[in-house]
């Protein structure tokens, strides 16, 4: 039996646990706070970090401003620096690279932004279909929202969150050199190995439904990302057709209007001109409405979708991990049992090596997981929060676009000349 190989604690371990027990590094490393007189704080973020308006774009390279200042300074002292993608990403690779403590879910970093013109080209039939000859506009404030959430996962982060290499990425106004970082062949060949154990029993009831409960909400979650981006993505089409009607009405309006003579039997009296223009005036308001629309609803509840559907790879690996090492305790515990006297004392030592690795990464993923759970639902709740207020106040937008635009139909005369 596992449980028997492994022989661990059977711990039972509550998900709804106090704020103040979980967000220490004390308790993340294993340690109990019950055995302090004084309870310890929940961890706070050293940092707080916004995106300022003003972003850059030259030769396809995208740069951010970011203002930060600490938390316990009471001078108020910021710090305001400009960073690309690439920092970024060499800020994950330096915090995945420092900390290699087994049992740590890594916040994900957002898939790089469409800058260069194959990028925009890419993103704008995914969004507006394939056969579409239009681009979409730049779309830096989604951007920024999905960096500086990324960032905020860090700051809250009891072990990313004291990370140097963060402090340094936030306040240095030199950014450090950008390396463009890839996974070299042989660690893609020991993780595709080392993926064929991933279907292996947890021991421990707790794990084994954690298990169950990534393969369930993975799918759903990554089924109501596609569905939202689907209905997100048929407005973006709507607005596009909308805007190539509005111009291909005025078009019309510029060389018909005035056109009178011997070669233009027919042409438009100023009152139906008139009238026309309205009409391409409204759908041009709609366009516009329609496309901030769908950069709201992508900067609420969309952002929460993409951000968890990759988060749940962060939480798939961390436990993938720990099965890993279960796996090799329990062959360790074989090793002693099969050991020759000679070697019996060397497999111990291997036994004792494994079971001090794999509790001390069960004792750190168990902290992890009650984080993840209580940040997900945390942000959810905030975040349909956001959508409802978004929706909100395009709905009552619209409305106040539809009653301008027809009352500048009404005020039209009626008597526009018919062919």
């Amino acid at each position: 039996d596992a449980t028997d190989a492994t022989d661990v604690a059977d711990e039972e371990v509550n998900l709804e646990d106090d704020q103040d027990s979980d967000d220490t590094l004390d308790s993340v490393s294993g340690l109990s706070s019950g055995s302090s007189p004084v309870p310890l704080e929940p961890f706070k973020p050293l940092f707080h970090v916004c995106f300022a308006d003003k972003v850059t774009k030259s030769d396809g390279v995208v740069t951010y401003t970011l203002q930060s200042r600490r938390a316990c300074d009471d001078n108020g002292t910021s710090y305001t620096v400009q960073r690309r993608y690439e920092d970024f990403e060499y800020l994950e690779h330096c915090l995945t690279t420092s900390n290699r403590e087994p049992g740590l879910i890594v916040p994900p970093l957002p898939e790089q932004p469409a800058a260069t013109v194959e990028m925009v080209q890419t993103l704008s039939r995914r969004q507006l279909g394939p056969n579409s000859k239009a681009l979409v506009g730049d779309q830096f404030s989604l951007d920024c929202v999905r960096l500086e959430t990324y960032l905020e996962l860090l700051l809250r982060h009891p072990v990313y969150g004291r990370d140097p290499a963060l402090e340094k990425f936030l306040i240095q106004k030199e950014p450090a050199p950008r390396v463009k970082v890839k996974d070299g062949l042989f660690e893609r060949l020991a993780s595709s190995l080392e993926s064929r154990k991933e279907d292996h029993k947890d021991c421990e009831e707790l794990f084994q439904e954690q298990k169950e409960f990534v393969t369930k909400y993975g799918a759903a979650i990554d089924s109501a990302n596609a569905a939202f981006n689907d209905v997100v993505c048929a407005r973006q089409r709507l607005c596009s057709l909308l805007g190539h009607l509005a111009t291909a009405l005025a078009l019309a309006l510029g060389s018909n209007f005035g056109n009178v003579g011997p070669k233009v039997p027919v042409a438009w009296d100023p009152s139906c001109f008139k009238l026309s223009s309205s009409v391409s005036m409204a759908l041009n308001g709609l366009q516009h409405h329609g496309e901030r629309q769908c950069l709201l609803e992508r900067s609420t509840l969309g952002v929460h979708l993409e951000l968890y559907s990759r988060y749940l790879g962060s939480v798939r690996e961390t436990l993938h991990c720990r099965t890993r090492l279960m796996l090799d305790y329990e062959r360790c515990n074989r090793d002693v049992g099969r050991a020759a006297p000679e070697q019996r004392q060397q497999a111990v030592k291997a036994k004792v090596a494994a079971e001090k690795a794999f509790e001390s990464c069960s004792d750190l993923a168990r902290q992890e997981m009650k984080r993840f759970h209580r940040d997900r639902i945390r942000h959810l709740g905030c975040q349909l929060a956001l959508y409802a207020e978004a929706e909100l106040a395009s709905s009552r937008e619209a409305c106040a676009v539809l009653e301008r635009s027809l009352l500048r139909l009404a005020a039209q005369p009626r008597n526009c000349r018919e062919d």
